[in-house]
């Protein structure tokens, strides 16, 4: 997990270091240019017992329209970071020949969608300056992904990206058609079957800047900088459902500690990220063994902040969703998206001092491991602000 938290420190410290980031939000839409899977391919003779010659290959179907949104927050003239979510079917084909001896051969074509995931790119861009009506920029950072549905691909989780483009700015209006390479991390052939690690997208986001700051984006006030620290009130794993597995899952200590950033939009409205570790351990117990497990995991809620008051202790509630980095699996794979709602209060102690008491639910994606992480999540946290 070092890369992790080198990526958040950096992101906290750029942060941190500016007075009057702008947002711009976009919606997202483009396609792969590159085939979705390497071609795979078994050929065997024919045998004693009547199986004639045959062919099998599975290779990339067609190209997918990939769609989804982002948002970006412009930290100086020249760097910003972006953050997107992006759903992509990857399509696959499937042949079969047959080759009888004497006879005719046949042949059959299957054309699917061999899994649908979702990737979350954490991109800092680096713009080139402007040139007339548009600033090409180049970008960089990482990726993240998960299937939504089972199938035989199981494609990996993480990578790293960059990419290239140019944004075309009228009023509040921004269009930038970006290419983007993603380098995703190496997978296992067999069983399944493994997607191409090379990657390259054609991606076109049409965003908008609302609110009163430059060139009509989004202008965050003061950004405070903190630490939260708590208890999470339910376990980390859920409750076996069959026979064959644990009939008890017995997890002895909790805790969540992380950093946070947040954003003023106005006295009322906010911006919070955080970046908070919590480590899963669990001894499983059956008739004849006792196993500890030990996950680590690192979750980011991007929340958007409502306060009731502007003084005294003031009610808040939080809304918005959550993504989580795992590092040692030990037979789990833990999934990268939630949602999460928040309520709470919040008080300046003096100074610039403030704490926030909150208690959070996140309910996580479905997962189908043999060792499934709680979809359902409830914690109570405390955080110190400057």
């Amino acid at each position: 997990m070092p890369y992790v938290k080198g990526a958040l420190a950096a992101l906290f410290f750029l942060s941190a270091s500016t007075f009057a980031q702008q947002f711009t939000f976009s919606a997202v839409g483009g396609t792969n240019v590159t085939n979705n899977f390497p071609v795979t391919e078994y050929r065997t003779p024919a045998d004693a017992y009547g199986n004639p010659e045959s062919l099998f290959r599975y290779k990339s179907g067609g190209r997918s329209l990939i769609l989804g949104g982002a948002v970006e927050a412009r930290l100086t003239e020249r760097f910003s970071f972006e953050a997107s979510f992006l759903h992509r079917p990857m399509k696959n084909e499937i042949h079969f020949e047959e080759f009888p001896v004497g006879g005719t051969a046949t042949k059959s074509v299957n054309t699917n969608t061999a899994v649908r995931v979702w990737q979350f790119p954490l991109l800092m861009k680096w713009r080139l300056g402007r040139m007339g009506g548009m600033e090409p920029f180049v970008a960089g950072g990482m990726s993240f992904r998960t299937q939504e549905n089972a199938s035989a691909v199981e494609p990996s989780q993480r990578g790293f990206t960059a990419g290239t483009g140019v944004t075309f700015a009228w009023k509040r209006l921004r269009v930038s058609p970006t290419l983007r390479y993603t380098r995703w991390a190496r997978e296992q052939i067999w069983p399944r079957y493994a997607t191409k690690p090379d990657q390259v997208e054609f991606l076109t986001s049409f965003g908008v800047g609302t609110g009163g700051g430059p060139d009509g984006a989004l202008s965050l006030g003061r950004v405070t900088f903190g630490m939260v620290a708590g208890i999470p009130l339910t376990s980390g794993f859920a409750t076996p459902r069959a026979l064959w597995e644990w009939p008890k899952i017995d997890e002895r200590f909790r805790y969540s500690m992380g950093l946070a950033l947040e954003g003023r939009i106005n006295e009322r409205w906010s911006v919070e990220v955080n970046g908070i570790y919590r480590p899963l351990r669990v001894k499983g117990t059956s008739p004849d063994r006792r196993t500890l497990h030990s996950v680590l995991t690192w979750q980011v809620p991007l929340l958007l902040k409502y306060r009731w008051r502007e003084e005294g202790w003031r009610p808040i509630v939080s809304v918005g969703p959550s993504f989580r980095l795992s590092g040692n699996l030990n037979g789990a794979s833990p999934s990268l998206f939630g949602g999460t709602i928040g309520v709470g209060l919040e008080k300046k102690l003096g100074g610039r001092v403030t704490m926030a008491p909150t208690f959070r639910y996140t309910r996580w994606r479905q997962e189908r491991p043999f060792l499934r992480t709680n979809q359902n999540t409830a914690e109570v946290l405390v955080g110190f602000s400057f």
